[in-house]
Parts: C-alpha cells; sequence; structure tokens
C-alpha cells in the first residue's frame, strides 16, 4: 500500500522577550507499506526563516524505515 503525505506549517517563534522570527514549512512525502510490520517513507521539504530582518532557506531530505511488531 501507499499513502502521500502533504503539510504546511507557520509558526511564529517570538514569546516575550524571546525574538525567534517567523518560520514557514512546506513538506512533501510518500510511504511504502510492504507489509502490516513494515513502512519505509521519503520525504523532502523547505523551512523558510525571517528573524530580524535576515532571510533564510533550508532544504531537506528525509528517509526513514519503521519496524513494528518483530
Amino acid at each position: 500500500m501507499w499513502s502521500f503525505a502533504f503539510a504546511l506549517n507557520d509558526t511564529d517563534l517570538n514569546e516575550g522577550l524571546i525574538d525567534g522570527g517567523d518560520m514557514q514549512q512546506a513538506m512533501i512525502g510518500i510511504n511504502w507499506y510492504p507489509s502490516q510490520s513494515y513502512r519505509w517513507g521519503l520525504a523532502y521539504g523547505r523551512t523558510w526563516l525571517d528573524r530580524d530582518g535576515l532571510d533564510s532557506t533550508t532544504d531537506f531530505l528525509h528517509l526513514f524505515i519503521h519496524l513494528s511488531n518483530l
């Protein structure tokens, strides 16, 4: 079985005296379930951070294997 995932996040990292900035994240992924005990996944995402007028972008690739009921 296959499944697809998509997520969007918008986070305000400012709290009281802490100026952490504003962060947005977008991610798309795919999961494959060859059996009830195994899951493989691959996700790609991008994060944007605006803090004190400085903008940064980070790309990430996440590969995982999930084993259960062994």
